[in-house]
């Protein structure tokens, strides 16, 4: 209506502008309208410095807070999309008050994808926890920040290269997780404020109605594999071996498309085109 507006939604645009502003001091960001505001608010693209040039790095997005805000519930199809999402992505609680923010990764939700059906994730930023409400409601504490700065301090020179440093890295951590997802396979990290990643543990999933989709996206890392071991083949013959049957496994399942199937590698490996 003319002439007023919502006191909590004006505090999350301030907070919003905060936390954009503060990623600014690391990376590129290009804000999402709030027309267009379907669960992210931001992409932003890390920036390296050298010799008073700036470099684009990996890129992420994220979604802002306010520092009032203790838990993020995604219902059933929120849940949907957020396991989808392929890009990394982070959550950022900011304090209007003391212009911080604070950035949390959410990849501990990984460890339930394993071992439970679960419809729902409750994102909590004040506990390190997990825990399955209901044995539907998966509860992740997000604690601790990966990342945490003031307005101020992201403006300098030595925040930005930490801040590019350890962005990296969580960035690699997350894209890499995303492609393993693919495949059925879970990681889960641990960390301290400030610091890189540390794998913490890694589960998997083996279903055989998947194992064609699980060949096929693997037979370009195997493809290149076969290549890299031709010579030493030649003088392992334990080696030849193995990647005998694992061609023939290939072929048996149909996925036979591509290097796994060209006479150049037939011939070198001895087999027959099927």
């Amino acid at each position: 209506m003319t002439g007023r507006l919502s006191r909590n939604l004006r505090k999350g645009h301030l907070a919003e502008d905060i936390g954009i502003s503060v990623l600014r001091g690391f990376s590129a960001v290009s804000a999402v309208r709030q027309q267009d505001d379907v669960g992210i608010d931001a992409f932003a693209t890390l920036l390296r410095l050298e010799k008073n040039m700036l470099y684009a790095g990996l890129t992420f997005a994220v979604q802002f807070k306010a520092q009032s805000v203790k838990e993020i519930t995604y219902n059933a199809k929120q849940t949907e999309w957020f396991k989808k999402l392929e890009i990394p992505f982070f959550i950022a609680r900011v304090d209007s008050y003391k212009s911080t923010v604070e950035l949390y990764c959410t990849a501990k939700w990984n460890k339930y994808e394993v071992i439970s059906d679960f419809s729902q994730i409750e994102f909590a930023f004040d506990d390190d926890y997990l825990e399955m409400k209901d044995h539907s409601i998966a509860h992740i504490g997000m604690s601790p920040p990966i990342l945490r700065c003031t307005e101020i301090e992201a403006r300098t020179d030595d925040f930005a290269e930490r801040a590019y440093s350890i962005m990296t890295e969580w960035v690699e951590f997350e894209k890499k997780s995303i492609e393993l997802r693919k495949f059925g396979i879970y990681r889960c990290p641990k960390w301290k404020t400030g610091e890189s990643p540390e794998e913490f543990g890694v589960s998997s999933i083996t279903c055989p109605s998947e194992r064609r989709f699980h060949l096929e996206g693997s037979r370009p890392i195997v493809e290149k594999l076969m290549f890299h071991a031709y010579d030493e083949c030649k003088k392992d013959a334990s080696l030849r071996n193995a990647f005998l049957r694992i061609h023939k496994w290939f072929i048996s399942e149909g996925v036979t498309e591509g290097a796994l199937d060209c006479p150049e590698v037939l011939e070198r490996y001895n087999l027959k085109k099927t």
